[in-house]
């Protein structure tokens, strides 16, 4: 029975990061994916998967937010926050998406 490959994947680094930061850059400042609070160009900011990729989430814009670096380090396990607030965070991200990026 072939074994199951249980290494991370890796391939959120290197150009995707440094191509979605532009375009994220692009759009600031916007709520928090993690607190709500504005997220400005000036301060610590990361891009943060809505659907985790190990949960199956893609790199494509339509699965990015953006978020303080503080709260993306205190938010721990983003698959466990995926599976206990999934539909929330996903209502919330596609009602700002709605009304076109709008700055805060």
């Amino acid at each position: 029975m072939p074994r199951k490959d249980t290494r991370r994947n890796t391939d959120w680094n290197g150009s995707k990061v440094r191509t979605a930061r532009k375009f994220w850059a692009t759009q600031l400042p916007l709520g928090c994916y993690q607190c709500g609070r504005p997220v400005l160009p000036e301060r610590a900011w990361v891009v943060e998967h809505i659907m985790p990729r190990a949960l199956g989430g893609g790199d494509g814009v339509e699965n990015q937010w953006v978020s303080h670096r503080t709260c993306s380090n205190k938010s721990g396990s983003k698959v466990r926050a995926a599976k206990n607030s999934k539909e929330i965070r996903t209502q919330a991200v596609d009602s700002q998406r709605s009304e076109g990026l709008q700055p805060w």
